[in-house]
């Protein structure tokens, strides 16, 4: 046995991909910044029960370990989505209209497809307290203008073992085949 291997549907990002992932990382939450998004950055490891806590069930995705300090379970994060609603309810805590980003690698107990990595990046705008057509608009616009604007970096088709698109809305031939990219983007915590 090679003790060099990964396990199945977790790979590494090799410096051209890096490098390219990273330019597209910074160009979209600089848009989002521009529009008024702050960034935050979430853990990558909670208490079990915060994660599953907005209704989201994510218990089957979710990597568990046991908290050697408190005794409690604990979840490697299957979405980055939970943690900044958390976020937004428990420390931002105000009345007013909350724009956050965020992204990062999440972790999966097994990918999307035969296709997908166990470990994909996500990338993501939320938009609490405003409710209405132009919440729905704002925020649905938003993964069409990060990659229309000249800013981002050109899409490129990029070699990978095991890794395809995910989109939502963006158009998949906009995104490189070799990255696991997922955008997040939600009203008030619900996915679109």
């Amino acid at each position: 046995m090679n003790q060099w291997t990964l396990p199945d549907y977790v790979e590494d990002m090799l410096p051209d991909d890096a490098v390219y992932l990273e330019s597209l990382r910074r160009s979209i939450l600089d848009l989002y910044q521009v529009h008024g998004y702050v960034y935050v950055i979430p853990p990558m490891l909670e208490y079990i029960e915060s994660l599953n806590s907005n209704g989201q069930d994510m218990d089957l995705d979710t990597f568990k370990v046991v908290d050697q300090l408190s005794g409690r379970l604990m979840g490697v994060r299957a979405d980055i989505t939970p943690q900044v609603a958390r976020i937004d309810a428990h420390l931002i805590q105000n009345d007013e209209v909350t724009r956050l980003s965020y992204a990062g690698s999440v972790l999966r107990t097994k990918p999307a497809s035969f296709l997908q990595s166990r470990e994909p990046f996500q990338i993501g705008a939320e938009l609490y307290g405003f409710k209405g057509i132009e919440a729905d608009l704002e925020i649905q616009t938003l993964p069409i203008i990060s990659f229309s604007e000249p800013r981002s970096p050109p899409p490129r088709p990029l070699p990978s073992a095991n890794s395809t698109a995910n989109a939502v809305i963006v158009p998949p031939a906009l995104i490189p085949n070799s990255i696991n990219f997922i955008p997040s983007l939600n009203i008030c915590g619900l996915r679109y």
